[in-house]
């Protein structure tokens, strides 16, 4: 898009005025699911206005399941791409004639950041799922925040970064989630803060963060929950 006349140009094609037709957006996962992706892109693929712009999914899914039934059911077209080779993937979004194709992987499993290689879209845009440069040339933006993305840190990253204003993302809890109760501060005396992360995640650099934030809330607490837990060897190496 020019930022000047909010015109695309498409590669063989007049340029368009997107405010004379609809716009379609392809989005591009393998977490169209039960899945921390899932819960955030539900409500955006959901909410999108119909009337402006058509949704296209490019769903890389061999088990869907609830969320995925909800998501497909708000698309314009739902499109399997579950083990099919890149280049018939690119061949089927340029048939889609899509305007913007949007990555929710990055560099996380099961992701098509390949399919990006062949500019299937005039405009790619990476987003959720992986919160760190692609380290492509053909990914033109992405989506963050100014928290996500404090100002000056655009050198880090091969798009240019779009800071959305307020946060980036927009959070879909799940049907059975337990009501609010009382936190439990007020019962105990003490905050209690919690990370229920994957343990590769955490470095010396998130524990001494960690450490610092403790020794400053006092009689605080950290509770960690992660399956490699169950290992003794983990948790002695750990304590």
């Amino acid at each position: 898009r020019n930022r000047r006349t909010g015109i695309i140009k498409e590669p063989g094609n007049p340029q368009v005025n997107p405010d004379k037709r609809q716009l379609s957006i392809g989005y591009i996962s393998a977490d169209f699911r039960i899945h921390s992706v899932g819960y955030f892109v539900e409500s955006i693929i959901k909410n999108h206005n119909k009337g402006k712009f058509k949704i296209f999914c490019y769903a890389d899914i061999s088990a869907p399941d609830e969320i995925t039934k909800r998501i497909k059911n708000s698309a314009f077209k739902w499109r399997s791409i579950y083990n099919v080779d890149d280049r018939e993937i690119t061949k089927m979004i340029k048939k889609d004639g899509i305007d913007i194709l949007v990555d929710l992987a990055g560099h996380s499993g099961r992701n098509k950041l390949s399919v990006f290689l062949y500019n299937p879209a005039p405009i790619q845009v990476t987003y959720l799922g992986y919160p760190n440069t692609t380290g492509l040339s053909t990914m033109n933006y992405r989506l963050t925040d100014a928290w996500a993305d404090p100002e000056k840190e655009d050198r880090y990253y091969t798009e240019e970064l779009y800071r959305l204003p307020g946060a980036f993302l927009c959070y879909r809890p799940t049907e059975n989630v337990p009501e609010i109760k009382e936190t439990p501060v007020i019962r105990n005396g003490y905050i209690t803060f919690g990370s229920f992360n994957n343990l590769a995640k955490i470095n010396s650099q998130t524990v001494a963060v960690w450490s610092e934030i403790l020794k400053n809330v006092p009689e605080s607490k950290l509770e960690i929950k992660s399956k490699p837990f169950n290992d003794k060897n983990i948790i002695k190496y750990f304590h």
